[in-house]
């Protein structure tokens, strides 16, 4: 049969790099052993009706330069040939291995159709029917309305196609003048090997180029070093120390070596969205008496399995009064997130303190926020611009029960 399918079966799992790279493995060898012309890859995602069957179209209802079909804007069938040479040549980052199929898709709209769509006018319906039990056939009865797919993807994929996995890993743009850049985006990292490369791939994916990168390695043991250059990119600097010291002595280390005149902090389990760096850096140029500028983040839970998943969106803004004191009255840490700081007013209040002990490794953000809002106004822009990742072995969550005591000392 010209237009014959057949399903890959591996299904996805895990977040860490390996875990994508052995799933990436199975499926290319699924597809090298396939004779068929289509594959039908699901990715363990529920995209249909559980009553219907969605069957392969007999004869292909679109261009013939189609290499992915999609439903509901989720890719499900794609040609063997095409997907074997994308499988190889694919080498990134992601949140987790269930995201592989969205970071292959083509960027040719013309290379992809839309099965949950009425074919183009002329086209042929012969094959997109399914059976429903009971009922017959029916038309398209398999298919869910656009949008259907996981609601967190409406977040992931926007990195994904800025920082495409075929040209992320290209030598930027620095300045040949030696310019400095607007921004130095700051991470101080301890054993985060398994998700500091798609932290770093969501600065790659800036719509603002004017921008620096330095990674603090604090004494890992895990070759956090390693993934910090995974990317070959002329703006990211690494810096390693061979002793674990905390974050707050690694940040001020970094803050010395900064060339922009806006500080952002990035932890190596979260990631910026695409437009993070200019709406936070357009925030603090117009508003010329801020201090730091912030937004809105999103929140989301790491599971073993599926990686992140969404819990919501939180404007931490609502827990500061004007002077820079928390009012919140729960037992948790409330950080202000996202933080981008003018430099100069970062100086002015003498950055982080140079502390080692439990208190330079939790509540650091909150302390210097306390202490920079006390001297400057805070400046806010609309949008979902940071995407924190929460897991019950980071040290903020290990020792949250410790942020009344800090609260009553720094009120």
């Amino acid at each position: 049969m010209m237009n014959s399918c057949s399903r890959l079966i591996s299904r996805p799992g895990g977040f860490t790099p390996q875990d994508t790279a052995a799933y990436r493995q199975r499926l290319l060898e699924e597809a090298l052993h396939s004779r068929s012309e289509w594959l039908r890859w699901d990715n363990g995602s529920v995209l249909l009706d559980r009553h219907a069957e969605v069957h392969f179209p007999g004869k292909l209802p679109g261009p013939a330069e189609a290499v992915c079909m999609t439903l509901n804007k989720t890719p499900l069938y794609w040609r063997r040939c095409w997907l074997i040479e994308r499988l190889r040549l694919w080498n990134s980052r992601l949140p987790a291995a269930r995201f592989l199929p969205f970071d292959l898709m083509p960027a040719d709209n013309q290379a992809m159709l839309e099965l949950g769509a009425p074919p183009p006018a002329g086209m042929n319906e012969e094959g997109l029917t399914s059976r429903r039990r009971g009922h017959g056939h029916r038309k398209h009865s398999a298919f869910l309305p656009a949008g259907g797919h996981p609601q967190e993807l409406g977040h992931i994929l926007p990195v994904l196609q800025a920082a495409s996995a075929f040209n992320a890993q290209s030598i930027g743009t620095a300045d040949k003048a030696g310019h400095p850049p607007s921004v130095s985006v700051l991470m101080s990292v301890h054993n985060m090997q398994d998700t500091l490369g798609w932290s770093i791939r969501s600065v790659l994916a800036q719509t603002m180029p004017d921008w620096e990168l330095l990674v603090g390695d604090d004494g890992s043991t895990d070759g956090s070093s390693l993934e910090a250059m995974f990317y070959d990119d002329s703006r990211i600097r690494c810096f390693s120390y061979t002793r674990n010291r905390g974050k707050a002595s690694v940040m001020r280390g970094l803050l010395k070596e900064a060339r922009g005149r806006y500080i952002v902090e990035l932890d190596g389990d979260d990631w910026l969205s695409p437009e993070a760096l200019l709406q936070l850096k357009t925030a603090l140029d117009e508003n010329h008496a801020a201090g730091m500028a912030t937004a809105c983040c999103g929140l989301w839970i790491r599971s073993r399995s599926f990686g992140p998943l969404r819990k919501g969106t939180v404007d931490s803004s609502r827990w500061l009064h004007p002077d820079g004191k928390l009012e919140s009255a729960d037992s948790g840490a409330p950080p202000l997130v996202p933080r981008m700081y003018r430099k100069t007013a970062l100086e002015a209040v003498g950055g982080w303190y140079a502390r080692e002990d439990l208190l330079g490794r939790i509540f650091e953000d909150i302390d210097l926020t306390h202490r920079l809002l006390r001297q400057s106004p805070l400046a806010w822009t609309p949008g979902v611009l940071y995407h924190r990742v929460l897991h019950g072995r980071s040290i903020s969550q290990q020792h949250r029960d410790l942020f009344p005591l800090w609260r009553k000392f720094h009120s």
